[in-house]
Parts: C-alpha cells; structure tokens; sequence
C-alpha cells in the first residue's frame, strides 16, 4: 500500500522529465499473427523468431528503414518497403534474446523501433503487424508545452492551497503519468483464471491502493487482456463484490478505448472513494458486447 501526505503524493505526481525503462512483458509464441501498436514512448516489442523459419514485420505504411542495428548475431534482417523479414539460425537457443532497432528515415515520429527477438526451437511462418502511431516533430513539440503548461497550472493551485484532490482522483493521475509521476505504485501481481473460455482472455492481473489523510482510500485493478475473437470488443461497466456485498465507492474503467479483435491491450479500474479497509476478498466483473468476464479472489493488501 502506499500511504502519504496528500500535499507530497500531489506534488509528486506532476509530469517529470525522468524516464524509466518498463519491464519487458511476458510473450506468449502460440499465435502464427501479432498486432502491435508502435507510438513515441513505446518498450520494446517482443516478438518471436524460430530457425529456418521467417518472421515478417509488416508496417501499416510504407517505411524508409536508414539502418538497423542487431545487438548479437544469429539472425538475418532484410528490410523492404513494407516490412522487415527477420530469420533465426540454429546457433540462437530457445529463450536466447537479441535486441533489434530498426532506424526511419522519413522524418516521422517514432523515428526508430525496438524489438526483443525471442527464440523459439520451431514454428511456422509469423507475420507481426505493426502499426506505427506517427507524429510529426511539431506535433510532439506542441504536446510536450501543453504538458509543461499544465504542470505549471498545478504548480499555482498548490501553492494557492487548491487542487484537494480526493483519493480516487490522485490515483487516476497515477496511473495515467505512470513512471514519470515520481511516485512507485506497489502492485500485487495475481495468477490470471485457467481454461478461460470467450473472445477476451486476461493475461495478466494486479492490484493496487493509495491511502492519503483522514483514511481515505481508493484502489485499482490492472489487467492485460487480449481479444482472440474477430469483432471489436468495448468494455461497457464493471463491478466488485464481496459474497454479496457491494465493494465500497464506485469502479471505472480506464481508459475509455475499445479492443480491436487480435490486440492486446491494458485497462485500469478504479474504486472508491472510500473510507472502509478493503480487505478480504472481491469478485470482478467486467462485461461489454454481451460478453463477461468474472475474475474471482481479487485482493488489494
């Protein structure tokens, strides 16, 4: 849990410069077709390669590739104007990871991706969709002055003794800065259900709360989800009980985005505000275009 002052958790999560390197998430092999979202700040991208077998990185757009660069040997990259087709030898051992960024010439944003190639023992021919979100440097330049902007408007209202920002909203701001917050949210990681069945399967779930003056509290609920089926699914509510006892305050969905059908995607909830120590255990549902998914012992302490 954490738990400070609200002034220092307000002040704190104003926008930093600082950038911290993301995990690498785990990879599942299983699928013959990835998609991929590539935007300015991007972790690298992990994707899977096999010996004697290609994988093909195809753009949604035509690129210019001005280089690449393989941190290790034991794999061909051939670039073209559509894609990258990469192949692994024999000499790259299953789990063994090189690292590949691929450089644009074309004067957009992102200017360069990075991939962690994955070995794999065999496997068919894979072919990852990659959809680059391009900015233009004027575009970014804009974005990061509303952003200084805002900071300084936060900046004021703290020192005017505005801004009393309750729990729930802090921990929206949390979640949304992420690293750059200053702030280190301690999440508990939880197994994901076993035989899901459906078109959204959860790969990964954690939990979190913040506690701030007066015991006030707000928690969330993060998960990795990945749509298996070939329509679109929108998350539409969301509830959290325990036995058959409504979980304290009201939960939202973060953010308000839809899953394309073969993406993986993450998704805060958040809950509160509340008063109540949120012990024991909850079961969530989220539903959405006639689907539900029920996860059960959600913990947050």
């Amino acid at each position: 849990m954490l738990k400070l002052p609200l002034s220092v958790l307000l002040l704190a999560a104003l926008p930093s410069r600082a950038a911290t390197v993301s995990p690498l998430p785990p990879i599942e092999c299983g699928a013959e077709l990835q998609n991929v979202e590539l935007e300015v700040g991007s972790s690298p991208l992990l994707v899977c390669v096999a010996p004697e077998v290609a994988t093909y990185l195809r753009f949604d757009t035509p690129i210019l590739v001005e280089r690449t660069v393989l941190e290790g040997g034991e794999v061909s990259v051939t670039p073209s104007p559509t894609g990258v087709m990469l192949e692994a030898t024999r000499g790259l051992a299953v789990g063994e990871r090189r690292r590949l960024t691929i450089y644009f010439a074309d004067g957009r944003e992102p200017g360069s991706a990075t991939f962690i190639l994955v070995g794999q023992s065999m496997g068919k021919l894979r072919q990852v969709n990659v959809f680059r979100r391009e900015r233009s440097p004027a575009s970014l330049r804009q974005d990061a002055d509303e952003q200084r902007q805002r900071a300084e408007r936060c900046e004021r209202q703290l020192a005017q003794g505005r801004g009393q920002a309750g729990p729930t909203e802090l921990l929206e701001r949390l979640l949304k800065l992420g690293a750059t917050s200053g702030i280190s949210l301690r999440w508990r990681e939880a197994k994901p259900p076993v035989g899901q069945q459906g078109d959204v399967r959860v790969l990964n779930l954690s939990t979190t709360h913040v506690e701030v003056e007066e015991e006030q509290r707000a928690a969330a609920v993060r998960l990795r989800l990945r749509n298996v089926g070939t329509e679109t699914w929108t998350p539409e509510g969301a509830s959290l009980a325990a036995g058959e006892d409504q979980a304290p305050g009201n939960i939202r969905v973060l953010p308000d985005v839809s899953l394309p059908a073969g993406v993986v995607r993450k998704i805060d909830l958040i809950v509160g505000p509340t008063q109540q120590k949120l012990t024991g255990t909850y079961t969530l549902k989220l539903w959405g275009g006639g689907h539900e998914l029920t996860l059960e012992n959600i913990t947050f302490q």
